[in-house]
This record gives structure tokens, sequence and C-alpha cells, in this order.
């Protein structure tokens, strides 16, 4: 019994060491892709740019939406390199 104590210990201490990992969320309406960075969210329906997505993402896709202004969503995105924002209804 003296070993069940330990265990914990260890177990519990190996979590606090753990770096901790990217959380995302992908809407249901979007195919997110971790393994090549990129998201697409086409004809999802949306409002405004997700901020949840991998802060990874190097693509994202959000054409045929009803996205009316950027603000500063798009600055959660430091690594994004492509972004499709066609047929959307930005205004300046």
């Amino acid at each position: 019994m003296g070993s069940v104590p330990l265990l914990a210990v260890t177990v519990l201490g190996a979590l606090v060491v753990a770096p901790p990992a990217v959380l995302a969320f992908c809407p249901s309406m979007c195919h997110c892709d971790d393994g090549s960075l990129d998201a697409s969210c086409q004809g999802a329906r949306l409002d405004s740019v997700p901020i949840l997505l991998n802060p990874s993402l190097r693509s994202l896709h959000l054409a045929h939406n009803r996205i009316a202004t950027l603000r500063q969503s798009v600055s959660f995105y430091g690594e994004l390199r492509r972004l499709d924002l066609s047929h959307n209804a930005l205004h300046s």
C-alpha cells in the first residue's frame, strides 16, 4: 500500500512538468487539418472569423460566409500565409 501514494505523486508530478498542449477548436461546419496547418470553413454561415482554431494555421479558407468585418480576429494567426475571404459581406 505504500507504493500507491508514491505512484499518485509521480503521476501528478508528470502532469505539472509536462508542457501545455495547444487547444484548438474546429467548428462543426469546418474541416481542420493540424498536420498541414490548414482550416476550411467555406460556406459555414460564419458571421465572424473563428478565433479558436489552431493558432499556428498557415492557410484559412473562409469563402462564402457572412463575415462583415475582420476587426482584430486575424491577429490570432501569426503564422497565416493564405487567407481566402472571397464572397463575404466585408466592408471598410
